[in-house]
Order: structure tokens, then sequence, then C-alpha cells
């Protein structure tokens, strides 16, 4: 049987170098106030079994999340998003508006010890709902066209509720997830009207493609298995998220995410469309990067193809690629040199 050897060139290690680029990139963390300690994971081991993959980076409470903050700062990192490892589920997603909760702790420590980092709160249900949907029905079966958009208006109104919580707690910026129809704007209108303090940056997750590539985060978050078709975008409907990309940034986002990032870019990018790429962030989904990773692995070249994705993105003047081993592969380097 052959053997297959990948050959790096001096060329390729160069443009791979993600510190000159580092504030270009934020990095996902997941707080969970039950670990014992916090963990920046391995970028270049895959996930097996329940739970977070090893290539999430977990924190054990509000200090957790101020030792990773304190990490990314030292890097040059662009920002961090926090997320909820969300134990408790309910229909409403009620308890995500505690103001005490360990979430808003923490981003008022960061916001203490960090002032300057780009500190980023997901506004989204699906992890905190137990029917894992990006809505908040108030039933299990498929909603009629009027209670498809009463619930998007319950959504609505429960997300701009988090969304000054977050912004009282200090965070600077905002990622509406929900794809819900002109959010972005709305969401700018309200807090413009009750806010005393700047706005924050506002991500859009505007092409957000309904795709196998979540499951990593899902099982994580313990969610299951719902078809999410009736919001997210169907893989094959590049004008449908073209326009989404432009009408979320002309509404009021700052930056409009695409994601999942790879398998999209050319179908979105290639035909010069108009979008500028500096108005535009690619997000690596957990898929992509359990897919990269395993590639990498099996050839013995570890985090090799996540590292030329993350440089590729980077090459395309996106303003952010959002990369959940973006502080170990920072890391890396650093070790390296």
């Amino acid at each position: 049987m052959s053997s297959f050897e990948l050959k790096i060139l001096p060329s390729q290690q160069k443009d791979s170098n993600l510190s000159a680029h580092a504030g270009r990139l934020l990095c996902p963390i997941f707080l969970d106030p039950t670990a014992r300690s916090s963990v920046t994971r391995s970028a270049c081991t895959p996930a097996h079994g329940k739970g977070p993959p090893p290539f999430f980076p977990v924190a054990a409470g509000s200090e957790g999340v101020l030792q990773i903050a304190e990490e990314a700062h030292s890097v040059g990192l662009g920002g961090i998003i926090v997320y909820d490892l969300v134990k408790e589920k309910r229909e409403d997603a009620s308890h995500s508006l505690y103001p005490d909760s360990p979430l808003l702790d923490s981003f008022r420590a960061v916001k203490a010890a960090f002032p300057d980092l780009l500190t980023v709160a997901d506004l989204g249900v699906c992890q905190y709902t137990a029917s894992s949907h990006c809505r908040l029905y108030t039933s299990s079966r498929e909603p009629s066209l009027q209670e498809s958009d009463e619930a998007d208006e319950r959504t609505a109104q429960h997300l701009f509720q988090r969304a000054k919580l977050y912004c009282s707690a200090g965070v600077s910026g905002l990622m509406p997830s929900a794809m819900l129809p002109s959010f972005s704007r709305r969401l700018r209108e309200r807090l413009a009207s009750s806010l005393s303090c700047p706005l924050p940056l506002i991500l859009s997750q505007s092409a957000k493609f309904s795709s196998s590539l979540y499951t990593p985060f899902q099982r994580s978050e313990r969610m299951i298995h719902v078809s999410k078709s009736a919001y997210q975008i169907a893989p094959a409907d590049i004008p449908l998220a073209r326009s989404l990309l432009q009408t979320e940034l002309d509404g009021g986002a700052d930056i409009s995410l695409i994601k999942p990032a790879l398998p999209y870019l050319e179908a979105l990018l290639g035909e010069n469309p108009g979008l500028a790429p500096e108005k535009l962030g690619a997000f690596l989904t957990s898929g992509e990067h359990q897919l990269l990773i395993e590639l990498g692995s099996a050839l013995g070249k570890n985090s090799f193809f996540l590292r030329e994705a993350i440089s590729s993105l980077l090459q395309r003047n996106f303003r952010y690629v959002v990369s959940y081993a973006a502080l170990e592969l920072l890391a890396e380097e650093r070790r390296a040199s």
C-alpha cells in the first residue's frame, strides 16, 4: 500500500502565520460554572463522544472567563465570543434573563479588567430552549404562518431584553444568530433609544445556512436534532444568502457573518456580487473544525489544514474570522518562535 506524504513549503509556512492577523480573529469560549478548572483546549485533537470537543476553550465560571480573556488580550486577539454551556432548558428561555447570571458576571469581570477587548454576546435562544429551536414556539406541532410570525416577534422581544442586559454588563459586541428578519435594524433602533453608553458592535449571522456542520456545538449544548429549514437558508439558495448579507448591513449590522464559511465562500463571493469583504466575517463552524482536524491528524500534520483554512480566509480580507481554535493556534506559534 502506498503512503501519502504531505510536504509543506517554506512559503506556505510564512503565509500561514496567524499572529500577524491576530486582531482579526475571534475565539468563542464556553462558560461552564460546574467545571473544576478552565481548559484552553488542544487545536489538534479530534472530538469523540459527548460533551465539548477538545478544541473548545471551556471556562470554569467568571474567573475562568477572565483567565482566558487575559490570554486573548496578551496575544492581541481581536476578541472573544462567550457562550453559556446551558444545563437547564425551558421553552420560554426565561432563565437566560437572570440579571445575576454567571454569564453576566463574566462580562462585568472582563469589562473591568480588559475594557478594550472586544467581548461579544450571542443573541440566540436555541441553546436555552427544550425544543432546541431558534424561535420561542408555544407548541411542538408545525406552526401556521401566523404562529410563525408571532414566534418571530416573541423571540425578538426576548432578545431585545437580553441585549440590554448584556450591554449593561459591559459587552462591546452583540451577535444576533436567530435569523430574524430585519433584526439588526430593529436592534440598533431599540438600543439607541434605551442606552446612554456607546452602541455595541453588531455582528449578525446574516447568511446562516442549514447544515449538519453545527453538530459538535449542538452536542455540547445538549441540543436535540430538529429541522430549522423554516428560518435557516437552504444550501442551494445563494441569491437569498447574498440578499440577507447586504440587507443586514444596510439595516444596521456592522459585520455580516457567513456560516458555515468554507462551503459557501466561492458561491457567495466568487462572481463579484458587490459585497465588501471588510464588512463581512467568516464563521468556521464546529463541524468544519472537526473535519479539518481529523484530516490533519490522519496525515500526521496536526493543525495544518485548520491553520491553512483560517489563513486563506484572512487573505480574503474578511474583517473577522471566527475560530474555536484561534487561541490555541496563536499559542502554538508563540511556542514555536
